[in-house]
């Protein structure tokens, strides 16, 4: 069995946070003050990305194996609180690790501060509790690529011949999209990781990469049929061990 919920997090700048934050004229757009938080990100610390505690939460996908078959579980909200208890009330009732793609834990610190900036009154240990030996957080970018290069979940995907996440873009239903694709590809490296380190063989890994995609397959979403072109129909049964 396969005992772990591997997730992923969507996430856009906090708008009304960040006004707050700079102080900026009200006047502003919505954009405007995108824009400028981008910029400065730019500017102070050399990156084209946000701080976690300046975006929020608009999608959270988890992937999961129940013992009698694949799960997928997906909070897409427009109110941020309502999500994030659905996916920690998830965790809170699931065993297993945590996995996600980023390294750092930068997923959970995000959600950390989701709650606290949203007023929630308890979140689940694994969540809140402390990352790292003994901690139910895989991060699996850190176990494969050097902490200095910044490559992508997709890019990953690629190399292993996996399905590759869709792109989000800024509506409710590109954000689900996003995460779940991501959540998907995710749960595939995570069962080559899961080989790897001899948690798994072989053919159990085989058999799990097919029937996750069998469940995909169920789906009736239209970004689920180009996910599928790029994942050949149980092709790992035709390699050598």
């Amino acid at each position: 069995m396969f005992d772990a919920l591997c997730f992923a997090v969507e996430a856009k700048p906090d708008v009304a946070g960040l006004r707050k934050v700079y102080g900026l004229d009200p006047a502003l757009s919505d954009s405007d003050i995108t824009d400028y938080a981008y910029q400065r990100s730019r500017a102070l610390n050399a990156r084209d990305s946000l701080s976690p505690h300046m975006l929020s939460v608009v999608a959270i996908s988890v992937v999961a194996h129940d013992g009698l078959g694949w799960q997928i579980h997906s909070f897409c909200d427009d109110d941020e609180t309502c999500l994030l208890q659905g996916f920690f009330s998830l965790v809170a009732s699931a065993p297993g690790e945590l996995i996600c793609w980023e390294e750092g834990a930068t997923s959970l610190v995000m959600l950390r501060g989701r709650a606290l900036i949203n007023s929630m009154a308890s979140i689940p240990v694994a969540v809140c509790g402390e990352i790292g030996a003994g901690g139910r957080y895989v991060g699996l970018q850190g176990h494969y690529m050097s902490a200095d290069v910044a490559a992508g979940l997709n890019e990953f995907a690629a190399l292993l011949n996996l399905p590759r996440a869709q792109r989000p873009k800024c509506d409710a239903g590109q954000f689900l999209a996003a995460a779940e694709t991501r959540a998907v590809t995710t749960a595939l490296v995570a069962l080559r990781h899961g080989q790897l380190i001899g948690a798994l063989n072989h053919a159990q890994r085989v058999d799990l990469e097919c029937e996750l995609r069998q469940t995909v397959v169920g789906l009736d979403a239209k970004y689920w049929t180009g996910f599928l072109s790029e994942w050949p129909v149980c092709a790992e049964n035709q390699r050598s061990v």
